[in-house]
């Protein structure tokens, strides 16, 4: 597992810190979970004279906002929270479906805390920790496979968000004019991760075994590298406000979405 864990380190601190070449203001959609604590570690330590923000999309209530002060301090970061309304998803629901080209509910609310992060950012370039759940097993689903079965379910799920998912992320950008860069993504971190043994991603009830403990050797604080998080549609709490306001109006959450984007 070293070799791997050097690897990744070093593919993934490039994958950054080339990002940020050039840049004056650096951008992080951060929940104060691994993947982009990962990530907003690895902006401070290449750094030069970029001014680094961690933005936090999420409802009143939620997780993500409720834990972003104590993970910026820990980090010692600038953080901002972006704090949305049901008036907000709404709102936003119908020009999310125009912009990415679709009417699934699962992938607008998939997409939702990406487009209300966008529409509130000032800075042109964003960094994101996409891609980490797929590649490294962070998916509760992954722990009921092993074996050949996950290395399968991993390559397909992998293979699906670079040729499909993600660019629905990258029109999202373009619409906002941002420069959106996703470092587990780029070619060589993905390299390297597809060829990590299964039993060093997920094993024995727990995920993302390597790339916790790469982030524990690059110095990130072991409550943020060991903190279990959901998906950010979950954590931010907007599904749970969608839901909330399904309810009121008598119907499930995909028929409500369905029913605001025929309106």
């Amino acid at each position: 597992m070293k070799n791997h864990i050097r690897e990744l380190k070093a593919s993934l601190s490039k994958a950054v810190s080339s990002s940020m070449e050039g840049a004056s203001r650096v951008g992080i959609l951060f929940s104060g979970g691994l993947d982009s604590s990962l990530i907003a570690l690895l902006a401070k330590k290449h750094s030069k004279k970029e001014k680094i923000t961690l933005y936090t999309v999420g409802t009143a209530d939620s997780h993500d906002l409720s834990n972003v002060e104590h993970a910026s301090k820990l980090m010692d970061l600038n953080s901002e929270k972006i704090e949305v309304c049901t008036e907000d998803i709404v709102i936003a629901l119908p020009k999310l479906s125009k912009i990415i080209g679709s009417h699934h509910p699962v992938k607008i609310s998939f997409e939702l805390p990406l487009y209300l992060g966008l529409a509130n950012i000032g800075d042109d370039l964003i960094l994101t920790g996409q891609g980490a759940d797929e590649l490294f097993g962070g998916y509760s689903r992954y722990l009921r496979m092993e074996g050949e079965s996950l290395r399968v379910a991993l390559e397909k799920d992998i293979k699906t968000l670079i040729t499909n998912d993600i660019k629905m992320d990258y029109r999202l950008a373009e619409h906002f004019d941002k420069d959106l860069v996703i470092p587990y993504l780029e070619e060589k971190v993905v390299r390297i991760a597809m060829d990590i043994p299964t039993e060093y991603k997920v094993f024995k009830g727990q995920r993302k075994i390597i790339l916790r403990k790469a982030a524990i050797q690059l110095g990130l604080p072991l409550s943020l590298a060991k903190r279990q998080k959901k998906a950010s549609q979950y954590s931010s709490g907007i599904v749970k406000e969608l839901r909330r306001a399904a309810s009121d109006h008598g119907m499930g959450t995909n028929e409500y979405i369905e029913h605001l984007l025929s309106g």
